[in-house]
């Protein structure tokens, strides 16, 4: 991976840095057989006595704590009450269960010599106990019940060795500072630190605390039924623990944590956390049940040597040495050189993190096969991205080389970006898609320019000698009411490395890196897979360039039935041996509605909102039979992008079928209010549609935009429901005539003719890829307009207080446009000169489509000469809009 030193957008031509999509070939690497017996989790008592919950196939949908949502600065404040139902809901929604103390300790592994040592521990304690009873009873609030407990807890790590012996202080008066920049900080009352680390000046940060305990004097959060108590004070309560759980997971990566709740004075509940849910412990009285606590933290500090019980046993720090050997590696890049120029900068909070790569190997026939190596992976520079949700994939990605590389001193640098999540079992592991995407690619005899490859992937819950796979799932292991819950902790190598798209140092640059991704959508298609994700987070600017895109993030896609056999075809060892296998169910699968909601498509959120409230309508949609090779939503497309690298253009065939969903093909006496919203599937159009929101995102919150809502315009589009969005598609949002306003608003229209009115006599129209694709490359390839390189501004959340809003935001750029209606000066300054890109190669075809008037060109004149009409579809949008509202609520 060399460096790039060019920042400026241009034209991509297959002088692009390829990828050989033969590395990523067709075998299945072995799988180990033995199963460690390495202390860090158990399997859980199988007593039938857990209360149990519902569970189902989770959706992406806001997460606790997600950041980059549509939000007010007053919606993040701790006392909102939107935040507060999201979490209390969330908290709800992951509820396993309920076991006893005593069951929840035996699923802990036991410490070396605890038989003897706690007996020790707990007669020592004897008095202690007697006289926290007397104090506790005179307690009148939680200062009286903190200051026993933590007496107690001083003299029980007193007796721990000193290597493992953690601090333990009185913290509800001290500012854990929070993790993310959109959360407020916290005050644990009580919090123990790490295995034998001391308190660096008496200044507690996360990095520092190993557990906390929440003291409620009077509040339980559990009813005597063992369910979450539905009062404002227990939600509240519960919530502060998971946000507490989320700040030590987060912090030191770890595969699941432990918070505590004392209330009453000394009615005590131990929960455990992790990606998949939690559970709590009945309620015990630790003064009368003196050994529970004793070996619970017994266990938790001295079970795993150098570790608490839950931290992830395949993570450690590397040496100074190695340290130094990273960062004399990277000095040979001139592109890292730069970026990381001091050992400090490379390494200050590396990390050693096993993982697997891909390898071909010849067997004893001559055949080549691919198989997977264990390696050791050294983070450098700050983590790339870090999900914040509590509950969920918690997706880590860093910047790693191999720490084997190190030794190569003569091969260039190669540079992967690790990605680190927790995966729900009852979906397909992300590998199949990337494979079944290379493998397409490799059939057609074409690398795969510029686009996300697969270099390597592990299931760390998959048995192992390597480390403890146990530790490496979630606690639901067995419980069948739960396997929908259940996650396997997956670590994935992937090339390109790749930064954010909010990053982009020219709105041309934001142009081109969607445009790359609606590439990579078509080829994927033609792979029979549907990304179902298309968001700010998966599509990324290429690192080492800073002007290609590419997509990413797998986990939510889906194949095609077609897609589907044809990788079966390729890798029929991965054909599930199960008949009930749910991926068997293709179209069920399509009907799970996923996404970012922001980018989600409107379809598919009126169907997410029919389905939560039973609103779908009987009337049948006809069965889908497919579109013929010259169907409307190919007709007329070239056979070679115009913009397109070299190497992607011999993928995409635009004469091929496009993967068809059944949610828009209606005879044509069939209207969109007559649609069964049950009957939605995901479908190309969805992805598309996107994109479009994807680019409508970026220009509310990275460009000075002059919408008529100011800095409130994006919280209004995106945070109030399919509503918004539909008003939106009804008329062009901005003024302006540059190329990047042109693109927002063709593809509106295009957008726009999904949704038809009710009064229309428009049918519902898909978004045609190569419309899509000739709009961007209009845009790109205009010599005129784009201005100098406006660089994105920083997002900075809004407030309903107009004053709040009127000071000017840090790095604001010359605005890009003026919305129609605004009252504000339009300022077009910069945006009528531009400097020249390199043309592409115009043949006869393409001068041809241009001259001849598309269905896209009819639709505009159309639209701009409405007159009159433009009050019936506001009028008609108005009484859609509370059809929409009365689904979203």
């Amino acid at each position: 991976m060399s460096a790039t030193t060019s920042k400026s957008a241009s034209v991509p031509d297959e002088s692009s840095a390829t990828l050989d999509a033969s590395h990523a070939s067709t075998t299945v690497p072995p799988q180990p057989a033995s199963r460690s017996n390495a202390a860090g989790q158990r399997t859980p008592p199988q007593t039938g006595r857990l209360t149990t919950t519902s569970a189902s196939l989770s959706p992406q949908k806001s997460r606790l704590g997600q950041q980059n949502q549509p939000r007010t600065l007053e919606e993040y404040k701790q006392n909102d009450p939107g935040q507060k139902r999201q979490w209390a809901d969330g908290m709800k929604e992951k509820f396993i269960g309920m076991v006893s103390a005593k069951e929840l300790v035996e699923m802990m592994p036991s410490a070396a010599g605890e038989s003897e040592k706690i007996p020790t521990i707990v007669s020592k304690c004897k008095a202690l106990f007697k006289s926290s009873e007397k104090q506790l009873e005179k307690a009148t609030n939680e200062d009286g019940t903190s200051k026993p407990l933590i007496k107690f807890l001083k003299k029980v790590f007193n007796e721990f060795p000193k290597a493992t012996r953690p601090v333990v202080a009185d913290t509800h008066a001290k500012v854990f500072k929070a993790l993310f920049t959109d959360e407020h900080d916290t005050k644990p009352d009580i919090t123990t630190g790490r295995p034998g680390a001391e308190l660096p000046f008496g200044q507690w940060l996360w990095i520092y605390a190993g557990l906390v305990i929440e003291l409620k004097f009077e509040i339980d959060i559990f009813d005597a039924d063992g369910n979450i108590k539905d009062t404002v004070y227990a939600l509240d309560a519960l919530s502060q623990l998971g946000k507490s759980a989320r700040s030590l997971l987060d912090t030191h990566g770890g595969c699941h944590v432990y918070v505590i709740a004392v209330f009453q004075g000394r009615m005590t509940r131990i929960l455990r956390f992790d990606r998949g849910g939690f559970i709590a412990t009945k309620a015990f009285d630790w003064v009368a049940d003196q050994d529970l606590l004793p070996t619970f933290f017994y266990r938790l500090y001295n079970a795993v040597p150098g570790r608490m019980v839950g931290d992830d046993d395949t993570i450690s720090v590397p040496s100074d040495t190695v340290k130094k050997a990273l960062w004399t590696k990277l000095q040979g890049d001139d592109f890292y050189k730069t970026k990381f120029p001091t050992l400090g900068d490379a390494t200050r909070n590396s990390l050693r993190i096993k993982a697997s790569v891909f390898h071909e190997e010849p067997d004893q026939n001559g055949n080549v096969s691919r198989v997977s190596k264990v390696v050791n992976c050294l983070t450098f520079g700050p983590p790339l991205s870090i999900a914040d949700g509590l509950f969920g994939r918690a997706t880590h990605v860093y910047r790693v080389l191999l720490e084997e590389s190190l030794e190569d001193q003569g091969q260039p640098l190669a540079v992967f970006a690790l990605k680190d999540a927790w995966r729900q079992t009852c979906r397909r592991p992300e590998l199949d898609y990337y494979d079944a995407i290379a493998h397409y690619c490799k059939s057609r005899n074409s690398r795969m320019t510029g686009m996300a490859q697969c270099r390597g992937s592990v299931d760390l819950a998959d048995p192992t000698e390597d480390w403890n796979s146990d530790l490496h799932r979630t606690v639901f292991l067995g419980l069948e009411n739960f396997k929908h819950f259940e996650r396997h902790h997956m670590r994935t190598l992937l090339t390109p490395v790749g930064g954010p798209l909010r990053e982009f140092e020219s709105t041309k640059v934001l142009v081109q890196a969607l445009y790359y991704a609606v590439l990579h959508l078509r080829v994927a298609w033609q792979a029979g897979v549907f990304h179902r994700d298309v968001s700010e987070g998966n599509v990324l600017l290429q690192e080492t360039s800073a002007t290609e895109g590419f997509l990413v993030d797998w986990d939510y896609a889906e194949f095609t039935e077609d897609g589907l056999k044809r990788f079966y075809e390729a890798f029929p060892d991965r054909k599930p041996d199960d008949d009930n296998d749910p991926y068997e169910s293709v179209g069920k699968s399509l009907k799970e509605f996923t996404g970012t909601e922001p980018f989600m498509a409107i379809e598919i959120l009126r169907a997410q909102a029919a389905a939560n409230n039973n609103l779908a309508q009987l009337h049948p949609v006809p069965k889908d039979e497919g579109r013929e090779e010259d169907s409307e939503m190919d007709n007329g497309a070239e056979d070679t992008p115009v913009l397109a690298p070299v190497m992607i253009a011999n993928l995409i065939d635009d004469h091929d079928k496009m993967p068809d969903s059944t949610a828009h093909k209606r005879h044509e006496d069939v209207r969109r209010r007559r649609v069964d919203l049950s009957a939605v599937r995901h479908g190309a159009e969805h992805d598309l549609e996107s994109v479009y929101w994807l680019l409508v995102w970026m220009l509310l919150r990275h460009t000075q935009h002059g919408h008529s809502n100011g800095r409130l315009a994006c919280v209004n589009l995106f945070g109030k429901g399919v509503a918004a969005k539909v008003e939106w598609l009804q008329g062009p949002q901005f003024m302006g005539t540059n190329p990047l306003l042109k693109l927002e608003d063709k593809l509106r229209r295009l957008v726009s003719r999904q949704y038809p009115s009710d009064i229309s006599s428009d049918d519902p129209e898909k978004i045609a890829f190569h419309e899509v694709r000739a709009a961007f490359e209009e845009a790109l390839l205009a010599k005129a307009g784009w201005g100098s390189p406006e660089s994105a501004v920083e997002y900075v959340v809004p407030s309903v207080e107009p004053k709040k809003n009127d000071q000017p935001q840090s790095g604001m750029n010359s605005v890009v446009g003026q919305s129609r209606g605004s009252k504000r000066t339009r300022t077009n300054a910069g945006l009528d000169a531009s400097p020249e890109i390199g043309p592409p190669s115009h043949d006869a075809e393409s001068e041809s489509r241009k001259t001849k008037k598309s269905k896209t060109d009819r639709h505009r004149d159309r639209e701009g000469d409405q007159g009159t009409k433009n009050v019936q579809r506001r009028q008609s949008v108005r009484l859609q809009n509370r059809k929409d509202s009365q689904g979203d609520a």
